[in-house]
């Protein structure tokens, strides 16, 4: 900022005039000046008229006297003062300027437990936040019955005021009325129970049934008051999840609280004797190791929430058992390979123990399943072998109960197991090693392969009844070729007796030459050498040339379709093995 000061000058001015009465002369003046005084002094009468600035004299005499003039030249100074604005900081809390939207700012004595707090607020009683002039500050836990009052006072004996642990507080400092100066009722402990408590025995005993501040035992109040029912008492330590409950009793297993808490070691507590629940009788919750069947288990550990249990374990549902099932709740083998696959969707083609008849029938066996073709379920009951010898040659082979052969071995060798006569089934799969069909509509109606053969054998009359139609499903095989397929028991064979007759046909008979036989399992024992020796006549692939035909015109079959060129005789026409596929 510029100042420039400005004198302003100031001058006196004296004009004497002197004039003489009745006289003609005229005097000389003689004035002296010193400073800012002026003095002008007169010999002659008249009049001297002295002027300075800001003072003026005048003296009338003789011309005798003598008169003297002070003029004070007084000078007047002033200063201009000129202000310059300049553009600074952005207003903030904290430098120091209270502004717009700050109730206060002292700069770096913000803060908390200050004045003024850290965000430019002026603290208040009941912020939460002690300030200078405040004892303490709860915040909205203040209270006029508490450790800290709405006045942001701590609560002491004598500030009217009745706060924790006194009986009352009348605010003043007479020690005999009702109130003491220690804040307790002037009578309790005298025995006498008068206005204001709630009791009085007149001693100095917490623990019995009157404290020392006259109010009745209370759970809570740290005393263990055994007359009033208590167990235990650790005042605001008092814990439903700890040693002593709310209730003021000592945590034990069976009383329906987790005791949890400090030494507690309780994981559940369901309050019942029941030990084999989801919430054991030691308050410990059921694990699948700890040699007891419970927590929803259906046996010792095992089933329910555990693994599956193992054979002749208890069981309720066949999800305690998988891939094994739950029968008449003991888990137990599956009957099938279907039943595999429906208890557990991921199984893939393999071997499995299935047991078709159950606990009381047949011994369970391992069993090949298919869990492939046509959404697979399958399971194999046997296999015909050309060139092993004969074991095929029998109806009674076809429907006992008879076993032979091996499960490994089944492509080479003849193999029959006890789902031939024990498996219920609806379809049936004929697969060999060039191709496969099968009719999945019911064809079986619930019966045993072996069961569905005596059912459909006529004893006594050679059969054109087709039973299967055409197959619904194949593997390898032209559209064309697949009509070849139908199913006849004991085909007639037109050039000779049917099956166990003399010439070539088969028990089960699947394809049909335009003359005379008729190609399957179980080849007839008897007649035509070289066909009697070898079990199944399943024509190769290259042999099914499908030809149209007349369905009126047996064994032109309902497709309309029959084999152009017949069977050879021996095996040179026949596929390797012809196996047996049922679901």
């Amino acid at each position: 900022m510029d100042n420039r000061w400005v004198g302003l000058g100031a001058s006196a001015l004296l004009v004497a005039v002197i004039s003489g009465c009745g006289d003609d002369a005229v005097g000389t003046d003689s004035a002296s000046s010193s400073g800012g005084e002026t003095t002008t002094s007169s010999s002659s009468s008249g009049t001297a008229t002295t002027t300075g600035p800001g003072t003026t004299s005048t003296a009338t005499g003789t011309d005798s006297a003598s008169e003297s003039t002070t003029t004070t030249t007084t000078t007047t100074t002033t200063t201009t003062t000129t202000t310059t604005s300049t553009t600074g900081p952005m207003p903030a809390c904290g430098d120091g300027s209270v502004d717009p939207g700050e109730e206060c700012d002292d700069g770096a004595a913000n803060g908390p437990g200050m004045a003024c707090k850290g965000d430019c607020t002026a603290n208040v009683c009941g912020d939460g936040d002690q300030g200078p002039a405040e004892e303490c500050d709860n915040g909205d836990q203040n209270a006029d019955n508490g450790a800290c009052t709405t006045a942001c006072k701590n609560a002491a004996c004598g500030d009217g005021l009745v706060g924790p642990g006194e009986g009352c507080d009348d605010g003043n400092q007479v020690d005999d009325d009702e109130c003491t100066n220690a804040c307790k009722l002037a009578s309790c402990g005298d025995g006498i129970l008068n206005m204001g408590e709630a009791c009085d025995d007149g001693n100095a005993d917490d623990t019995d049934a009157c404290t020392t501040n006259c109010t009745l035992p209370a759970c809570g109040d740290g005393f263990v008051q055994m007359g009033a029912g208590e167990a235990c008492d650790v005042g605001v330590d008092n814990s439903d999840h700890g040693a002593c409950t709310l209730t003021c009793q000592a945590a034990t297993c069976g009383d329906g609280l987790i005791y949890n808490e400090g030494d507690g070691a309780e994981e559940c507590d369901d309050a019942n004797a029941v030990d084999d629940d989801a919430c054991t009788n030691g308050c410990v919750l059921p694990t699948c190791d700890d040699q007891a069947k419970n927590g929803g288990e259906s046996d010792v550990d095992c089933g329910g929430p555990c693994d599956a249990c193992a054979l002749g374990e208890g069981c309720e549902n066949d999800s305690d058992c998988a891939p094994n099932k739950c029968d008449a709740n003991v888990c137990y083998y599956p009957a099938s390979c279907a039943e595999v696959l429906a208890l557990d969707p991921p199984a893939q083609t393999g071997d499995y123990m299935i047991d078709p008849d159950g606990p009381v029938g047949e011994a369970p066996f391992m069993a090949r399943c298919d869990m492939d073709s046509d959404g697979g379920g399958w399971t194999l009951v046997g296999s015909q072998v050309n060139g092993d010898g004969r074991k095929w040659n029998s109806l009674a082979v076809h429907t006992d109960v008879s076993i032979f052969g091996a499960l490994g071995s089944y492509t080479t060798a003849d193999y029959k197991n006890v789902g031939w006569t024990t498996l219920a089934a609806q379809d049936l799969m004929i697969r060999s090693e060039e191709y496969a069909v099968a009719w999945t509509d019911n064809l079986l109606v619930d019966k045993t392969f072996g069961a569905w053969i005596a059912g459909a054998y006529n004893m006594n009359a050679c059969s054109q009844t087709f039973l299967g139609g055409t197959p619904t499903y194949s593997e390898v095989l032209s559209d064309a070729q697949v009509k070849l397929f139908d199913v006849v028991v004991r085909a007639l064979d037109s050039n000779c007796s049917c099956f166990p007759g003399c010439n070539e046909n088969a028990l089960v008979s699947f394809v049909f030459p335009n003359c005379c036989w008729t190609g399957g399992l179980g080849n007839t024992p008897a007649g035509q050498a070289t066909w009697s020796t070898h079990d199944h006549s399943l024509p190769k692939i290259t042999t099914l040339n499908p030809q149209a035909c007349n369905p009126a015109n047996y064994p032109c079959n309902p497709a309309s379709s029959w084999i152009a060129n017949g069977l050879c005789y021996d095996t040179s026409c026949k596929t390797l093995y012809a196996s047996v596929w049922v679901r």
